[in-house]
């Protein structure tokens, strides 16, 4: 009896070491969030799935980037692409990943508990600050451990606030890495004044179909667009 009750903990803990070796499936699903900074306020439907990631503007005008109006951009982090797909000329342009992610790796921030807890549709939440005296800007991203991210979806805050998005970019790659799963986050200037205030609306896991982090068929590229228009 003893030796049966040996040989199944040592089963036991054999399978515990194996499922602890697994990598946690990252999140996949639908998330709803809102962005505002000093010049812009919206709200917008992120797709994620493995290292997909879409963003639907819940606005008519889209976004803009790099003269491109009124379109949504699909991030694919496994090729390293960075599409910006517009359904009104049915067009799409092709940019390196890089120019997100390279400003965010050129510099680690220094990350820190602030002692605060909260909740956030329902999940537990910790408040994590920049650990930089040095700083000028003040930072602070709210975290969930109840889902595991598969990216860092904050790269993009750079674009509407170059200097505190991008060091909340910095701190939610750190997050991120320690699988923690970003859901509001805000960042103030020299000054004090708020500068950028993130939050997730909404959260849903779920399959996400395969087409959802394509470039719908049909569609050509921008170069080839203006070939025509010319």
């Amino acid at each position: 009896m003893k030796d049966r009750i040996k040989r199944s903990a040592l089963v036991a803990a054999a399978l515990g070491a194996t499922l602890a070796a697994l990598p946690a499936q990252s999140f996949e699903g639908i998330v709803t969030m809102s962005m505002a900074s000093a010049t812009l306020k919206s709200e917008a439907i992120g797709y994620m799935k493995a290292q997909g990631f879409k963003i639907l503007p819940k606005t008519e005008t889209g976004v803009e980037v790099n003269g491109v109006t009124g379109g949504y951009p699909i991030i694919d982090f496994k090729a390293q692409k960075f599409y910006i797909v517009s359904p009104k000329d049915k067009y799409y342009m092709t940019l390196p990943l890089g120019q997100l992610t390279a400003p965010i790796d050129k510099v680690a921030v220094k990350i820190k508990k602030s002692g605060k807890s909260d909740s956030i549709l329902g999940h537990k939440v910790e408040e994590w600050v920049l650990d930089d005296p040095a700083s000028k800007a003040q930072a602070g991203i709210w975290a969930t451990a109840d889902f595991k991210p598969g990216f860092n979806f904050f790269i993009s805050l750079q674009k509407t606030s170059p200097v505190e998005g991008l060091l909340l970019g910095r701190m939610a790659k750190s997050l991120v890495a320690q699988g923690l799963f970003p859901l509001g986050a805000w960042a103030k200037d020299a000054s004090g004044a708020t500068a950028v205030e993130m939050r997730i609306l909404s959260i849903e896991a779920g399959k996400v179909a395969d087409s959802e982090l394509a470039v719908p068929e049909g569609y050509g590229k921008m170069s080839d667009a203006l070939k025509k228009k010319k």
